[in-house]
């Protein structure tokens, strides 16, 4: 059998057991590591929410601002609404027209063979 050669590039390593140790991890590390994780991100979640209702709580409104808030809020959608519908029938009235024209060819040719 062929022996193999040796690389000049091979590079000799010793470790210690004590820092192999630090470095392998098994599966139940690593599943204690999940849940350490798991358990910092719920923590900060909790941390965020509490942050964030106590700002709800400080920006409160009264049911009088809500209301006025509702109402601008309406009529802006309706105002939208309005604009939305204008656009769409002024961009589609010649696509429209054409079909209602198609279509009354059609009815002619239908009426006109019975």
């Amino acid at each position: 059998m062929p022996q193999r050669k040796r690389s000049p590039k091979a590079i000799k390593a010793f470790f210690n057991l004590d820092d192999l140790k630090k470095v392998i991890f098994t599966k139940d590390d690593a599943g204690e590591l999940r849940q350490e994780m798991r358990e910092r991100f719920a923590a900060v979640d909790r941390e965020l929410v509490n942050k964030a209702n106590k700002s709800d709580l400080e920006h409160l409104a009264t049911k009088q601002d809500l209301s006025r808030l509702e109402t601008r809020l309406e009529e802006k959608i309706d105002r939208l609404e309005k604009q939305v519908s204008h656009v769409v029938f002024k961009e589609h009235a010649s696509a429209l027209e054409d079909h209602e024209k198609r279509l009354d060819k059609v009815e002619k040719i239908v009426f006109s063979s019975n």
